[in-house]
């Protein structure tokens, strides 16, 4: 199973956000709006037995944090803004990085070792000579919970299913 532990993102704010993509150049194809979402944790393939210790380990962060707010920036590109690959929305909260710091420590198997750097992907380039023009968001909002979510793969874009989720703790 292709899994990841993700923030998901208002419905109000997907809105506006696919809004805003729709005015991007058509060298850029916009992300579902409904998969919009902050990844915590990218693990790739997980064996059905590893399910079980995936869980506990989301069990085990959530119990650790408290609610807490995120709050959209401005747009920003992978791998480079002179060689733009994926748009995306800087998320700025102070625990963002330390929960995706415990969920990876408690996957270090299945976990993408790349350091975790808070965003919002919004659209993946089309063609090689893509431009964007940078937008700015003001967005936040009350992160209460997060979510284990199956990525299954199809002729096209990927599917996103809700596995488990998991409640942080309420101040």
């Amino acid at each position: 199973m292709r899994l990841f532990f993700a923030v998901l993102v208002p419905e109000d704010i997907r809105r506006d956000l696919a809004r805003a993509c729709g005015k991007l150049p058509a060298s850029w194809r916009p992300v579902q709006e409904s998969q919009m979402h902050l990844t915590l944790v990218f693990m790739g393939d997980v064996s059905v037995d590893g399910l079980e210790r995936v869980v506990e380990v989301g069990d085990w962060a959530a119990a650790s944090f408290d609610a807490f707010q995120v709050t959209l920036g401005s747009t920003d590109c992978f791998p480079t803004p002179s060689n733009p690959r994926v748009l995306f929305v800087h998320a700025d909260s102070e625990k963002l990085i330390p929960l995706a710091a415990r969920l990876q420590k408690g996957l270090e198997q299945w976990a993408d070792p790349k350091p975790f750097r808070p965003h919002l992907t919004i659209a993946r380039r089309k063609v090689e000579a893509a431009s964007f023009q940078k937008m700015r968001f003001t967005h936040s909002w009350t992160v209460d919970r997060f979510d284990l979510i199956k990525s299954t793969l199809g002729g096209g874009r990927a599917e996103h299913s809700v596995v488990k989720t998991f409640s942080l703790r309420n101040p």
